[in-house]
């Protein structure tokens, strides 16, 4: 009988009741273990009535090990949960991979129900893995691995970057493709540009690799024409690199005819660099929406986060989305270490500057800067802030942009800091919020905060922010018992 390996998506925080996302991180290494002979089987925790049961069914005599997924945040409540499960149930290795896993690997092995990390990317070494537990070569020989030598603990060293010229087709045949409504693919890793807030820089260490473009066309062809997906959402860290490779993709959806909408994530430089046809041929081949970090409104933080663009890029990209009707959903951040309220206040005055350019544009979020693993400004502000990352795996279950116990933010900034990270959702996307997320018993609730919101936005008074403690304090009633 064939050896097999479980893979396992955790659960991630409130599930949207109209966008759920295909686990495409295992779907992208199951064919390398197919290939080399393993039979793959994914459980998805989010579409599993009881995933224990699941487990239960999946995991037997002849599983090698049972990988999770890790990123940082809520989906660690799951995935620390499956785990335990388990070690408590099965006598395998469980394996923890992901960007948690791989950013932050001494501390995921510090937990006795991680026996293995398998740092990086998982096309390189979950083959590999798979043989060294079946016995066929030695675990210390292959790249990328954390485990446990006694007490100690073994890393054999980083794994190379990925080659996306070996890149194989997602193993789309192991999961129910009618559970999901939003499916994606990847074009391309890593992102050239130093962020100084983006955990890319370390991760995918300011490199950009890119699929050939025959293997991109297959596989655009198979989600359309084998499973008939009407939507492709593109996961690359910057998709728009390479300008002749985004031309020749909306070229062949032109030619190929085929009636689909796409959308990816874009940075406003582009718009200006680009220009307005490079805008408009990505409409006509079904491009509708772009998902843009404009981050800020104050050029000053904005040259001190190395963004590397202008305030004035991201009026042109309101422009150029208007006149081509592409929808962009523009993200922010305040509360970054160093940044004065007048700061903040051009960043408000210009959400509101944007979305009188272009009125459907959306601001989707307007996010408490959070350091996560892997970015470089971390090491700025340990020196000048004197900042600790949570020293255990489950604290940082809770670690988002709405608990920020920083020492450049008092109790009192806080507090308003995260009444205002809620507000612009509440006044600026409010329609895709209710689309998503409300349910009937919710709605007046919903009314109720999107009346408040608009009052306060108007009249920019974020004081005594009472409603926002309640809501903040429900989502995390809500994600515990979820």
């Amino acid at each position: 009988m064939k050896k097999n390996v479980v893979l396992i998506y955790p659960r991630l925080s409130i599930q949207s009741r109209t966008f759920l996302q295909t686990p495409f991180a295992l779907v992208v290494i199951a064919p390398y273990l197919e290939k080399a002979g393993y039979e793959v089987r994914i459980i998805d925790i989010r579409t599993e009535p009881d995933y224990k049961d699941a487990i239960i069914d999946s995991i037997d005599d002849n599983t090698l090990f049972a990988g999770i997924s890790s990123m940082t945040g809520s989906q660690l409540r799951s995935a620390i949960d499956a785990s335990k499960f388990i070690k408590s149930r099965f006598d395998v290795p469980v394996v923890w991979g992901g960007i948690h896993a791989t950013l932050m690997p001494l501390q995921v092995m510090e937990n006795a129900y991680v026996d293995i990390v398998a740092s990086g990317e998982g096309e390189n070494n979950v083959v590999p893995l798979a043989r060294a537990l079946d016995r066929q070569i030695r675990l210390e020989d292959v790249p990328g691995l954390y485990y446990r030598d006694g007490s100690e603990i073994v890393n054999t060293g980083p794994a190379d970057l990925f080659d996306m010229d070996k890149s194989l087709p997602p193993a789309w045949h192991l999961i129910d493709m009618s559970r999901y409504n939003n499916f994606g693919m990847q074009i391309g890793r890593g992102c050239p540009f130093p962020c100084e807030y983006c955990y890319n820089v370390v991760y995918n260490r300011q490199r950009w690799r890119t699929k050939p473009l025959p293997m991109i066309f297959e596989e655009i062809t198979c989600l359309v024409e084998k499973y008939g997906v009407k939507t492709i959402f593109f996961y690359d860290d910057n998709f728009f690199t390479s300008r002749q490779r985004v031309e020749a993709i909306c070229r062949f959806i032109l030619e190929k005819k085929y009636d689909i909408r796409w959308y990816t994530t874009c940075r406003s430089d582009y718009f200006a660099s680009y220009g307005p046809d490079f805008f408009k041929l990505m409409r006509a081949s079904g491009c509708d929406t772009l998902a843009i970090g404009v981050e800020s409104g104050s050029q000053r933080i904005l040259d001190m986060l190395q963004k590397k663009e202008t305030v004035e890029d991201s009026v042109c990209m309101a422009r150029i989305t208007r006149d081509t009707g592409i929808i962009p959903e523009c993200g922010f951040m305040i509360g970054i270490p160093g940044e004065t309220e007048e700061d903040r206040l051009k960043t408000y005055d210009f959400m509101d500057r944007l979305t009188s350019i272009n009125r459907n544009a959306y601001i989707t979020s307007l996010a408490i800067y959070t350091p996560y693993p892997g970015a470089p400004l971390i090491e700025k502000i340990k020196k000048e802030y004197g900042f600790r990352m949570p020293e255990k795996l489950e604290d940082w279950i809770d670690y988002n942009f709405h608990n920020c116990n920083f020492d450049w933010i008092s109790r009192s900034q806080k507090r308003m800091l995260v009444a205002i990270s809620y507000i612009p959702r509440f006044v600026f996307w409010k329609k895709k919020l209710r689309e998503r997320y409300v349910n009937f018993w919710l709605l007046p609730f919903y009314y109720f905060m999107t009346w408040t919101a608009g009052l306060r936005w108007r009249h920019r008074y974020f004081g005594f922010p009472v409603e926002y403690v309640i809501l903040n304090w429900f989502l995390k009633v809500r994600n515990r018992l979820s």
